[in-house]
């Protein structure tokens, strides 16, 4: 029942208080009335930019059209446009909808959200729709929007299939039933990683600017740390041999003890004199403080350039970093532990690829170490490297050893929200611009960015998570790093996880492509992080050809592994079988390539553009397939699911019949290809 009829039914309003009837939209057009007062005068004509209309519930609800969008000045026509549409799609929700419905259900904010995101791809709303190459904005909004928004925009994309399906919305055209069943299928995926309790809060992306500027901020700091840190620690350490650390470094002299002397003595004798005036440092509180934010950005400094939780950068040993010699060349990587692979809480052996850069942010963090031992009584050089925390906390002086032996320390302590918000406030390149806001909304359309913690004029709100997902979403924009190195990188148990992380990046800025000479300056470190994760993702990849096609007993098929079968079969191997440093030249000048498919292996070193989320048959019978036993297996196993699929459609319909087409060929792929395998034996 629309809400037009609950008009006539729940409010029983005599004739002359009722809107209009829907058959008059063409005749009347702008003058229609969509709603009247209680003296039967029009409240809202739709022509107007907001409607008025009466609810049972909260006497009237009000719907603006206008001003979803503060730069209308770009395209004013194509503003106007959409403004048109969406007001096609409310009166089909007032007077078609096919349910009974009040009108406080239609939710105008949805509409303004979709319109946003179509005027920042210049397009309508019905070409956003309607159009495949535009689907991937509304997928990847989608997946950024809070849990209640989901539901409207879920709740909206259905009741456009049934306002198309009955020719209800003038002006739109096409089916937009694909488009609805893409979208369940990610809000599927959703709620079942939500049921597994893995559901992550949706962590904003560091604009680029912003992201550029963080990086050179925290560079700029720990390159002047670095120099000066042994110096800061032997201070320390001079106050609490002293036998008086109270009286030590006094900001005025005591004459009451032997032991006492002044800041600026102990100060110009570790010759941090001119260092200190330069920071503003003048006593031990300021000392105290730049040595936190030391450690504040030392912790953020590994973040950035590996990608890491901040769990698992809290629970680093102080002996993390180190270099090791590979076939590709030196490669710096740090060890540490991840509860992520095991489950449980239970801590395991994790190693992180990284570059040279993050050393000498743990050089400055293992004098801020020793400092935090000496405040709280325990020496680092007491324990062995494996067992003391990079990143110690503060506990009372004369407290038990034996507590310190890592990594079952206490609980390390999280980055305080207020220090953060302080250090955020002392740099003023790191405030939320208009151009910020404009680069999120490019790609986040579905979210509002001027709610909450992100505002014009403020300080970004930085959060460890955000250095994570910023790594991937920016290494995949970068077209150099694949899905398995991020997946690698980043210990997820699954490859979607990655995903999750990278599913905006397409609408990303690529950051890493600057015409700005200091702009390429800045992130000039990351560019080579991003390059040794590629170099590293291509020897891996080396490693899992040789290990399943080259060195395998099981008879390869489909077209490229059986092209490899039958020159081994015929005694004359391929070169990139039995040369294998060759084969390894070629996977690392990126000729070469090998990554698991939905049912075996791929060679195609190009992104695929076969595979789909309904068709599956086509990757084993696709030219740069390489399958095996364990194939069968696989295809067995997606004829189950497939036929589950199937079930929960009519008989009837066309996704029972697409999803039946799709298991007869899996079945054809298996009796071909078994039969082939039986007489060749």
């Amino acid at each position: 029942m629309s809400v037009w009829r609950n008009y006539i039914s729940d409010y029983g309003l005599e004739s002359n208080l009722i809107p209009d009837h829907p058959d008059l939209i063409h005749k009347k057009g702008n003058d229609f009335a969509i709603s009247r007062g209680a003296d039967g005068s029009v409240l809202s004509c739709y022509g107007d930019d907001s409607w008025i209309l009466l609810d049972s519930s909260r006497g009237s609800v009000k719907l603006n059209f206008d001003g979803w969008s503060d730069k209308r000045s770009s395209n004013d026509r194509l503003y106007e446009k959409i403004k048109s549409e969406m007001k096609v799609i409310v009166f089909a929700q007032i007077y078609y909808h096919d349910k009974q419905r009040v009108a406080n259900t239609i939710r105008i904010d949805v509409m303004r959200r979709l319109g946003r995101l179509a005027f920042t791809l210049n397009v309508t709303i019905s070409e956003l729709l309607s159009q495949k190459e535009n689907w991937d904005a509304i997928i990847i909004s989608y997946a950024e929007a809070a849990r209640s928004v989901k539901k409207r925009i879920l709740r909206l994309l259905k009741e456009l299939v049934f306002y198309t399906s009955n020719d209800k919305l003038l002006g739109f055209e096409g089916c937009y039933e694909h488009l609805l069943e893409l979208v369940c299928i990610l809000e599927k995926d959703f709620q079942e990683t939500a049921e597994n309790g893995d559901y992550e809060s949706r962590t904003p992306l560091i604009p680029t600017r912003i992201y550029g500027e963080l990086i050179k901020i925290i560079d700029y700091r720990i390159n002047c740390a670095l120099p000066m840190i042994g110096s800061i620690v032997d201070l320390y350490r001079r106050k609490y041999k002293s036998g008086e650390p109270k009286y030590f470094g006094a900001v005025k002299r005591v004459f009451r003890t032997k032991f006492a002397t002044t800041w600026e003595e102990e100060v110009f004798r570790s010759g941090l004199t001119h260092y200190f005036e330069e920071k503003g440092i003048s006593n031990w509180d300021e000392l105290k403080w730049y040595v936190d934010e030391l450690k504040f950005e030392a912790i953020y400094w590994i973040m950035l350039f590996s990608g890491m939780r901040l769990g698992e950068a809290l629970k680093l040993p102080s002996n993390c970093f180190y270099k090791v010699s590979t076939e590709a060349g030196e490669t710096c990587l740090i060890k540490g532990y991840t509860h992520k692979t095991i489950g449980g809480g239970q801590l395991a052996n994790a190693k992180w690829i990284t570059i040279d850069i993050v050393e000498k942010a743990v050089k400055v963090q293992l004098g801020v170490a020793e400092i935090t031992g000496l405040e709280s009584n325990y020496e680092l050089s007491s324990f062995p490297s494996d067992d003391y925390p990079l990143f110690p906390m503060r506990i009372k002086k004369n407290a038990s050893e034996s507590t310190w032996v890592y990594p079952l320390a206490p609980t390390l302590p999280k980055i305080s929200r207020a220090r953060t918000r302080t250090w955020l406030e002392n740099h003023k390149q790191l405030i939320v611009t208009d151009k910020d806001l404009d680069e999120l909304n490019s790609f986040m359309a579905f979210r509002d960015w001027g709610e909450k913690s992100i505002e014009l004029g403020k300080p970004w709100p930085l959060s460890p998570h955000q250095c994570r997902r910023s790594l991937a979403v920016y290494a995949a924009k970068s077209g150099l790093v694949s899905i398995g190195t991020l997946k690698n990188q980043f210990k997820h148990l699954t490859k979607e996880m990655t995903l999750y992380y990278q599913q905006r990046s397409a609408w990303a800025k690529n950051f890493l492509t600057s015409d700005n000479n200091e702009d390429l300056a800045i992130h000039e470190s990351q560019l080579s992080f991003i390059k040794d994760l590629e170099a590293q993702r291509r020897i891996t990849d080396f490693l899992s050809f040789e290990k399943e096609v080259i060195d395998s007993n099981s008879r390869l098929w489909g077209p490229e592994g059986k092209r490899i079968q039958q020159s081994k079969d015929k005694g004359k191997p391929l070169v990139i079988v039995t040369d294998r440093s060759a084969t390894l030249k070629r996977f690392k000048q990126g000729e070469m390539t090998y990554k698991q498919g939905p049912f075996g292996g791929c060679t195609n070193p190009e992104p695929c553009v076969k595979l789909s989320l309904t068709v599956i048959a086509e990757c084993v019978s696709c030219k740069w397939a390489i399958n095996n036993d364990e194939t069968f297996t696989k295809l067995y196993k997606s004829i189950v699911r497939l036929q589950r699929q199937r079930d929960c459609f009519p008989s009837g319909s066309h996704h029972h019949q697409q999803l039946t087409d799709e298991i007869k060929k899996i079945k054809e792929i298996i009796d071909t290809n078994s039969n082939a395998e039986d007489s060749s034996v």
